[in-house]
Parts: C-alpha cells; sequence; structure tokens
C-alpha cells in the first residue's frame, strides 16, 4: 500500500509541470476528502482541493488502480488549524508574567509587542517575533521581549512549523514547544530549543515521575538513527534540574546562524497514541506530501526523524494531554544564563552584561512562514 501511494507521490512533479499550479488536486482514481482548513480565530471554511491531470498521468494512475487492487483507504491528515499572513496572531495570547525560567526579559502584552515592533506581520506575509534590539540598557535590566501561546489545546495531531530564521545568539534562549496544565503532570515537549551559539537543535520532553525513552523500541517507526539523533538523558521526570530527557540533533546546522544562512526549515511532531516524533527537514529537503498539504509521516526519512518518544516506557495518552503551543525567546535564565554553561559557549563577557547592548539581538527574532495543526481524519485517501 505504501508502494502505490509513494507512486502517486513520485508523479506530481510532473503534474505539477504540466497543470503549472499544485493548489488544487483531484484525480479520476485518487478522491480526497473534503478538507475543514480552519484558522485559529474560528472562522471555518470547506474546501475541494483538484488538479486535472495530462491524459498519459491520468491514463498511468488508472493503469496502477487496476493491475494492483481495487480499494485502498489510506488514514490521512486533515488541516484543521493555520496561522499565516495577516491572521498569524488570532487566537494567541501574550504572556506577560514573570519568566518561570529566570530571565532578563519583560514579556509585552500585544499592543505594547506592536508598537515597539516587537510582533508585526512583513509585508511578504511572513510573522515575525522578536527581542528589543534597539535599547541599551542598564546592568541587571530586564530587556522587552515577546511569548505567545494558543487559547486552544491540543490531544494528538501534526503540528508543522515553517520559518525562515530561528532566533539565536549570546545570551539567547528561544524555544517552540507544547504544554499542558499543571506543568509537569501533563507533559511538555520542546520542538525546537538551544541557547548562546548552540549549532544544534534539542528535543526534550518533561513530565510526570515514571516516563522515560526508550533506546530500544519494538516499534521500528520509533527507532531513531544514530547517524540523525544523539539520545541525552532517557529520565523525563522531574528531577533537581529538570533536565528531562532529550535527544540532540546531529545535523550541526540545526540550530543558530547555520540554520538562518540555510534559509531555515520546517520542523513537524507527529503525536498518537504510540507516542511522538519530531521530524526535521533543512530548506530544500521537505517532503512534497508535506509541501502539498497532504502530509504523510510514514513515507518521511527516517534521515530527518530527530526523536521519538516511544508509548512502550512512556505512555502518549497518560503523560501528555491538553497541550498548547509557546513561542517565546527568553535571555540568560536557568539554561542559558548557567555559569558554565555560559562560560564554555564562546561569547564575551558574562550573560546579564550581555543583555545590556540592544544590537547583541539582532537575530532573536523568528521569521515564520506558517503555524499548521493537521489531525486525523476517519477516512483518508481512497484509491478505487
Amino acid at each position: 500500500m505504501r508502494a502505490h501511494f509513494a507512486s502517486l507521490l513520485l508523479l506530481l512533479p510532473a503534474v505539477v509541470i504540466a497543470t503549472g499550479s499544485i493548489d488544487n488536486l483531484e484525480y479520476p482514481a485518487v478522491a480526497r476528502r473534503q478538507h475543514k482548513h480552519r484558522h485559529a480565530n474560528a472562522r471555518a471554511q470547506n474546501q475541494r482541493q483538484s488538479i486535472n491531470p495530462p491524459a498519459a498521468v491520468r491514463d498511468d494512475l488508472d493503469r496502477r488502480s487496476e493491475n494492483t487492487i481495487e480499494h485502498v483507504a489510506w488514514p490521512g491528515y486533515e488541516l484543521v488549524d493555520k496561522w499565516q499572513g495577516d491572521n498569524f496572531f488570532d487566537d494567541w495570547w501574550f504572556y506577560t508574567t514573570s519568566d518561570p525560567t529566570h530571565g532578563l526579559v519583560t514579556y509585552v502584552n500585544q499592543s505594547t509587542a506592536t508598537a515597539l515592533g516587537l510582533a508585526y506581520i512583513e509585508k511578504n506575509g511572513r510573522a515575525v517575533m522578536k527581542v528589543d534590539s534597539t535599547t541599551d540598557l542598564a546592568y541587571g535590566v530586564h530587556r522587552n521581549s515577546v511569548r505567545i501561546t494558543t487559547n486552544k489545546a491540543y490531544n494528538h495531531g501534526l503540528f508543522v512549523l515553517d520559518a525562515e530564521k530561528y532566533p539565536y545568539g549570546c545570551s539567547v534562549w528561544p524555544a517552540w514547544w507544547m504544554k499542558g496544565p499543571s506543568w509537569p503532570n501533563n507533559g511538555e515537549i520542546d520542538l525546537f530549543e538551544g541557547v548562546n551559539l548552540n549549532t544544534q537543535n534539542q528535543n526534550t520532553a518533561h513530565t510526570a515521575a515514571n516516563c522515560s525513552i526508550n533506546p530500544h523500541p519494538r516499534n521500528p517507526d520509533f527507532i531513531v538513527p544514530n547517524s540523525s539523533a544523539t539520545l541525552g538523558l532517557t529520565d523525563c521526570g522531574p528531577s533537581a534540574t529538570n533536565s528531562g530527557c532529550y535527544f540532540v540533533d546531529n545535523n550541526m546546522h540545526s540550530y543558530g546562524a547555520g540554520l538562518n544562512a540555510g534559509g531555515g526549515g520546517v520542523i513537524a511532531l507527529e503525536w498518537t497514541s504510540e507516542g511522538l516524533r519530531i521530524f526535521n527537514f533543512p530548506r530544500g529537503q521537505v517532503p512534497l506530501d508535506l509541501t502539498l498539504g497532504i502530509p504523510t509521516p510514514e513515507l518521511w526519512s527516517k534521515t530527518h526523524l530527530k526523536s521519538a518518544f516511544d508509548s512502550s516506557t512512556c505512555n502518549a495518552d497518560t503523560y501528555f494531554r491538553n497541550m498548547s503551543m509557546v513561542f517565546d525567546i527568553t535571555l540568560c535564565g536557568d539554561w542559558a544564563g548557567s555559569s558554565s554553561v555560559y562560560a564554555s559557549s564562546g561569547c564575551p563577557g558574562n550573560c546579564t552584561e550581555q543583555v545590556m547592548t540592544g544590537s547583541n539581538f539582532v537575530n532573536a527574532l523568528w521569521e515564520i512562514n506558517s503555524v499548521k495543526v493537521y489531525q486525523k481524519e476517519s477516512n483518508g485517501w481512497c484509491w478505487s
């Protein structure tokens, strides 16, 4: 079944070239269910996507259908929420209380962030969130920054971030993450995170007690290749340092200047009852099915699988519940500002001194194309 679906995907570039469009998809032998595309501002609309491929492609698809199987149901993903362009900041709330990680930041509300140029939409449609990079401060004074959280909480889904620029820099500690209420009892999963001049992304989970990463999962879908990422701590539960359990991406350009020089990329979390898997795709290596809005993680290369939290030793339905998405950029704090971490980072002076100068933070920003959430359809692709 996978082979036949993969064959279909291999034909799509020819279809795109011949038709000049990938806006709509429809085949005589392949029917896509109507997808309900819902912006986070609760405006719902139903839209059928269709393409009429050239006759040669139609004939080939019909022939494959006739010569292989009569009917296949492929449980696909339905786009349920999308933040993009002018509507990006709809249905997020701006966090304004003190930073729980003890960073040297003041998180501002939406009106202040807009007025100060810390949260806005560029003419090209990308959403920007950033740290103040124009003001010089006295020693120890907190710098203005932005942290936003979705109003909506989720259980299961495929969560996809496409960004051209990810924050980095000395004293900078950004994260794109998900968290449940009553931390850590309902889980936290960090999808993009690093500090200072790191060059490798880290995926960390924080949970209640008795959850761990299985280093040898029986389910092959949860085996992370040694060439792809390195397993760190395996105990995800509470500890004195709250380190959690984590994988470190082996791609030396998965965080920092190298990531942005390559045009950023796409990060995707698949969260099911079987567990949580995180994929990282540099720009130019994003799967065609994901680009077309018909994501099929079963077909994605293990080269891009960067972490896997298997339910065999940490039940995903028990330890991860009602999680919301969060973007933030803090400065210094418990990780980036740790004396040993900062001293080994290659950054000058000490972390608090670094925060004083505004121009140190020109790279402390998110530049986001889109955030999308997909959830499983009861019926996906049908081949008949």
